[in-house]
C-alpha cells in the first residue's frame, strides 16, 4: 500500500498575529486512486476519505454498468459486487455491527467484527491520535516505553486508568496481558515485528497492523482505524489538521522559492535513517532533501565509520524522546551526550546538528524541521503556535489543566540553546 498525502479540495489559512496559527479546512475529499486511497476499507468504493452514501451510489453504478469498479466496491470481500456489498456499506453508515475487511500492511486483505470497542494499542504513534479522536473509551490496556510513558504526558488519563503490558514495543508481556481487567478483543500496532504475535492470537486476541509512524502513511491509518472504531468524524478531523499543517508549510516554502537543504537524520544512538525512512520523510515534508541514498532499513554504524563521511547534509536531526511537558532537561549536557557519536562530521562542527524531541507526532517533528532549516521563512514561533493549536483542539482537557503554552518547553536543541560552540 503506498499511502500517500493527498490534498483535501479547499482551503483557507488565517494566520492571526500572537494567536497562533488556525487552520479552517475545507469539507471536499480529492478522488484517488486505489493504491493512493488513505481510507483504505473495503466499501470506501469511491476511494475518497469517507464511506457514505456517495460509496452506496458508487457500487449501485457499477452494478448497473455505469460505473468504473474499484478493488474497494467488493465491500464484503466475496469477489463480486453485488446489492451485497451496497447492504454492507449501509451497515457502515449506520454503525450497524457486521463484519469489515481493511487493508493490514503484514498480512493483506483481513477482517474486523466493526465497530471494534476492545483493543489494546502500541506504541505514541498509535495512543496520540487514537486517544485524540476519542477511542481511549475502548481502550483496555497499552503499551510504551519508559521514555513514552514519562514522555507523551497528554496521556495522562490513559496511564491512570489503563495498564501498561510492556515497555517494549515488540514484544506484549504476555502474564500482564492475561490478568488486564478486560481482556482486549484488538491489538492496534504501528508496524509488522510484534515478536510474540503468534501466541497472541491463539489466545483469542487479534492484530491489526496499520502504518502509524511515518508522516506520509499515518493519516491513512488514523483514517482507517477511525472508521473500525466508529469515531470516523474525530478521525477526519485530526488527519485534516495534519493535512492542513503539511500544506502551511509547503505553502510558505514556494512562496520563497526554497531551495531544499540537504538533511540527515538520525536515532537511537547510532542509526541512520533511511530515505525513506521515519524521521526522513519528516523532513521531506519540511522542506529537507535527505541525503541518504538507500531504501528499506536505516543503518547502523561505529564512531569514526568512514562511509559516514561521504555524506555531508547541511542539517544534521537527531531524534530522540524526552518529556513534552519537561522543564527539567539539562539542554548542555543532554546535547553533548546526543551529540557523541557525530562531533566528528562537519556538519556537527558548522553547528548545525540539531536534536528533535520524538514524542511529539510526526506531523508536529515536520514543522520544528522547517522552522530550524528555515527560520526566515517561518520565524521562531511558527511550530510552537502549530503544537499549541494542537494539543489544545485535541487534548483540551490537558491543555486547559496544565495552562499549556509549547513555548514554555524544550521541542529541539540547537548548540544556542545548549550553551556549546561546536
Amino acid at each position: 500500500m503506498n499511502s500517500k498525502i493527498i490534498a483535501i479540495a479547499v482551503v483557507v489559512i488565517v494566520a492571526v498575529a500572537g494567536a497562533g496559527v488556525f487552520l479552517m479546512l475545507g469539507n471536499n475529499d480529492a478522488p484517488a486512486t486505489e493504491d493512493e486511497t488513505r481510507l483504505t476499507i473495503y466499501g470506501n468504493a469511491n476511494l475518497d476519505d469517507s464511506i457514505d452514501n456517495d460509496d452506496v451510489a458508487y457500487i449501485e453504478a457499477v452494478i448497473n454498468g455505469s460505473g468504473k469498479k474499484t478493488a474497494y466496491c467488493d465491500a464484503n470481500q466475496d469477489g463480486k459486487v453485488d446489492s451485497e456489498d451496497v447492504e454492507i456499506v449501509k451497515k457502515f453508515i449506520s454503525k450497524t455491527p457486521c463484519k469489515m475487511y481493511y487493508d493490514d500492511i503484514k498480512t493483506g486483505v483481513a477482517s474486523v467484527d466493526f465497530p471494534i470497542d476492545s483493543f489494546l494499542g502500541i506504541h505514541q504513534n498509535v495512543l496520540i491520535p487514537l486517544c485524540a479522536i476519542g477511542a481511549q473509551k475502548y481502550m483496555h490496556g497499552y503499551v510504551l516505553s519508559e521514555a513514552g510513558v514519562t514522555g507523551a504526558t497528554m496521556l495522562s488519563g490513559l496511564f491512570s486508568s489503563e495498564k501498561n503490558v510492556n515497555t517494549s514495543y515488540n514484544l506484549v508481556d504476555f502474564e500482564k496481558f492475561s490478568n488486564l481487567s478486560v481482556k482486549p478483543k484488538y491489538i492496534i500496532t504501528y508496524n509488522t515485528s510484534l515478536s510474540n504475535e503468534s501466541k497472541i492470537l491463539r489466545s483469542g486476541t487479534e492484530v491489526i497492523h496499520l502504518p502509524f509512524s511515518k508522516i506520509d502513511d499515518m493519516s491513512s491509518a488514523t483514517l482507517t482505524a477511525g472508521y473500525m472504531l466508529g469515531l470516523e468524524s474525530g478521525a477526519k478531523e485530526y488527519v485534516g489538521f495534519v493535512d492542513e499543517l503539511i500544506k502551511t508549510v509547503q505553502k510558505k516554502l514556494d512562496d520563497n522559492n526554497v531551495t531544499r537543504r540537504t538533511v540527515m537524520c538520525a536515532y537511537m544512538t547510532d542509526c541512520i535513517d533511511n530515505k525513506d525512512g521515519i524521521h526522513s520523510t519528516a523532513a521531506i515534508a519540511a522542506g529537507g532533501d535527505p541525503v541518504t541514498d538507500w531504501t528499506g532499513a536505516y543503518r547502523e554504524f561505529s564512531k569514526g565509520d568512514e562511509w559516514l563521511y561521504e555524506y555531508n547534509p547541511e542539517f544534521l536531526f537527531y531524534c530522540t524522546a524526552w518529556g513534552y511537558t519537561d522543564t527539567t532537561l539539562n539542554l548542555h549536557d543532554k546535547y553533548l551526550d546526543w551529540g557523541d557519536y557525530y562531533n566528528n562530521l562537519s556538519v556537527y562542527k558548522a553547528g548545525k546538528f540539531y536534536v528533535v524531541n520524538s514524542i511529539m507526532p510526526p506531523h508536529l517533528i515536520s514543522a520544528y524541521m522547517a522552522q530550524l532549516m528555515y527560520p526566515d521563512v517561518f520565524g521562531e514561533h511558527f511550530a510552537d503556535e502549530l503544537n499549541n493549536d494542537f494539543v489544545q483542539k485535541f487534548f483540551p482537557g490537558f491543555y486547559a489543566e496544565n495552562s499549556y503554552d509549547a513555548a514554555n518547553y524544550n521541542y529541539f536543541i540547537t548548540p544556542t540553546l545548549a550553551g556549546v560552540t561546536p
